[in-house]
């Protein structure tokens, strides 16, 4: 591709993991949107790691990034407090790529913290 090109906005779906897959499509879904949207399609894991992937898309987008790319999900764990997600991803960012891990709390598909680590 042309080095000078700007890079797709937004979400990037990759080819890998079933459960990557879908969490990055639910995500990809709601991209346009300010709050991630519950996808009823998936389960309550994938979409704890879709709504975080949101945030962290939205978080790159707003410091001035075209989006993210899913790398890895590092945990997906239930508590009760609601699901507790790190997702690593690569930040496509004005003038270069970063790897990055966020780390989320998401409780009825809303997450209630975002940091990335």
């Amino acid at each position: 591709g042309d080095r000078h090109k700007p890079p797709d906005p937004g979400i990037a779906l990759a080819a890998g993991p079933v459960a990557l897959t879908a969490a990055a499509a639910a995500a990809k879904a709601s991209e346009s949107r300010e709050v991630y949207e519950y996808h009823h399609g998936y389960g309550g894991r994938d979409n704890a790691i879709a709504a975080c992937l949101h945030r962290a898309n939205r978080r790159t987008v707003k410091q001035g990034g075209y989006g993210v790319s899913m790398r890895k999900v590092y945990y997906a764990d239930h508590t009760n407090r609601g699901w507790r997600v790190s997702v690593g991803v690569r930040q496509r960012l004005a003038s270069r790529s970063r790897k990055n891990k966020a780390i989320c709390t998401v409780r009825r598909g809303k997450v209630t913290s975002f940091t990335w680590s």
